[in-house]
């Protein structure tokens, strides 16, 4: 049973295994030191973190920071490959805008990387647009954002 839930430390070790895969595939380049700084505090790095989870494995993680009282993050959304086609992306996507909607955000932007067409695709579908740099993340280089 596939179940979007929203983080919980009991979950840091499946969450931590989920992203250590993911992080390699997604051409994420944290460095080993990096990577443990962010499996020991991940609540740390975001406001709001969501695992999805099928039949109690984590098989997706999306998250979100707040930028200032206007403007969100997406700052993540990663799924396994075997999870694509599914709407499982859609659906985690909705919940963060969704939450977003409900912090009284007015815009939520994301970075990603070029790599990432099925993401991009994703957005696109679901009304982002191409916008600048917001942010001094070395790691992408697509920002778009969704006025909410």
């Amino acid at each position: 049973m596939i179940t979007l839930l929203p983080y919980d430390h009991k979950m840091k070790a499946d969450v931590s295994r989920f992203f250590s895969n993911i992080f390699p595939v997604s051409g994420n380049a944290f460095g080993e030191f990096v990577r443990n700084s962010f499996y020991e505090n991940m609540t740390r790095y975001f406001d709001t973190l969501w695992c999805l989870t099928d039949n109690g494995n984590v098989v997706g993680v999306t998250a979100m920071n707040h930028i200032n009282d206007e403007k969100c993050e997406l700052s993540g959304l990663y799924l396994y490959d075997s999870c694509h086609g599914k709407k499982l992306g859609y659906q985690m996507l909705m919940n963060a805008i969704d939450h977003a909607r409900k912090k009284n955000y007015k815009q939520m932007y994301l970075g990603t990387t070029a790599q990432s067409k099925r993401a991009i695709s994703l957005y696109k579908r679901n009304g982002f647009t191409f916008t600048k740099r917001y942010n001094d993340d070395l790691n992408a280089n697509v920002f778009m954002v969704l006025d909410l």
